[in-house]
């Protein structure tokens, strides 16, 4: 079963704890984005009182190609890992992005096209997880449906990516 998320009413789900606070995590869910040019928040775990922390997958349509993105922020700088190829409109898509340590992310769009960050950073204070959303008041609400999300407090291997998204 799917929710669908509407960016112009600002709709997401919120919990009120970190599901995982530090690496190694993988987030992943299935999406079908409405929208061809939005930055669209999937999976955040932020710390809700600074908004300068956080783990994030997310589609971005809003940079050309429309890749999907596994994204650490830490004080506000970010490093990202952003898949080769990247998802269609009204088309479901598996995402992925794996923490596997501070400096090395994975995105994965699916269960391949993935590309690898060393930047390192290492958010701290992790308080609420996000579904629809990225970190913040206003950032980047999915548009669109999103289903199975999932967070793992390990990192999954490309093998185990691959059988997610083949189902």
């Amino acid at each position: 079963m799917s929710r669908l998320f509407d960016d112009a009413s600002s709709q997401n789900l919120e919990i009120a704890s970190a599901l995982v606070t530090a690496t190694p995590l993988t987030l992943a869910s299935w999406f079908y984005s409405d929208d061809p040019a939005a930055n669209q928040g999937q999976i955040a775990i932020t710390d809700l009182s600074s908004l300068t922390d956080s783990f994030e997958l997310k589609a971005d349509g809003s940079v050309a190609g429309n890749p999907v993105l596994a994204r650490t922020i830490q004080g506000g700088g970010g490093d990202q890992a952003a898949t080769t190829t990247g998802y269609s409109v009204n088309t479901w898509h598996h995402a992925c992005a794996v923490f596997t340590a501070a400096n090395n992310r994975t995105a994965y769009i699916d269960g391949g096209s993935s590309a690898n960050d060393t930047g390192s950073r290492t958010p701290s204070g992790s308080n609420t997880t996000y579904i629809g959303r990225r970190r913040g008041a206003s950032d980047n609400f999915m548009s669109g449906r999103i289903a199975e999300a999932a967070i793992w407090n390990v990192a999954l291997t490309a093998a185990e990516v691959l059988s997610l998204a083949r189902g």
